[in-house]
């Protein structure tokens, strides 16, 4: 008798378990249409590929990805909201952005405590926190190197009064072509391109 139960608990557990997993997941989809539907769309893949995707955001204007930040007041906020989140960091004592289309130079200056510099783990933590800012940006430089931040401070003052970003775009891509072949506590992040 003992066992009987012991086996009916088993099995009722086993069941429950199986029941919630089966609720938890999402019900199985055909790839081909049914019988009697039109559709329009392609029945080979149902999600597109990235390549695909990239193929077809290139030509849109709303697509963020495509575009990065595209105008001073965005650019303005961007800069702003990403040097605030950037200051919060117990290693950071103050932080110069400059955000221009699909470009960011970030300059940093450390507490006194860390000793460390421009790490993996910094560039990190700063990519991470650009992205939750804005998306689109697809080259990043970081640097703790005292003249480049001076550069980026004036740029981002720059920033500040300006009406159009392209001046302040190519003066920015000037800098992380700089600051690329100096290397100085620098990093620099291509995103979205096979380099």
């Amino acid at each position: 008798m003992k066992r009987t139960l012991l086996q009916a608990a088993a099995l009722l557990v086993c069941a429950l378990a199986l029941t919630a997993c089966a609720a938890e997941s999402e019900p199985m989809t055909s790839p081909s249409p049914t019988a009697g539907t039109a559709t329009a769309q392609p029945s080979a893949s149902a999600q597109p590929s990235p390549s695909d995707m990239a193929t077809q955001t290139a030509g849109q204007t709303e697509s963020p990805m495509a575009m990065g930040v595209q105008d001073a007041d965005m650019a303005r906020r961007a800069a702003e909201e990403l040097k605030n989140e950037l200051e919060q960091l117990s290693e950071v004592t103050d932080a110069k952005v400059v955000i221009a289309g699909q470009q960011a130079a970030v300059g940093l200056t450390f507490d006194a405590q860390y000793q460390a510099g421009v790490t993996d783990r910094m560039r990190d933590m700063v990519k991470e926190r650009l992205d939750g800012v804005v998306t689109g940006v697809t080259r990043l430089a970081v640097t703790d190197d005292t003249a480049q931040l001076e550069t980026i401070g004036q740029l981002s003052e720059q920033l500040q009064n300006a009406t159009d970003l392209t001046d302040i775009e190519n003066k920015l891509s000037a800098l992380i072509n700089k600051m690329e072949a100096g290397g100085e506590s620098l990093q620099t992040t291509e995103t979205g391109s096979a380099s």
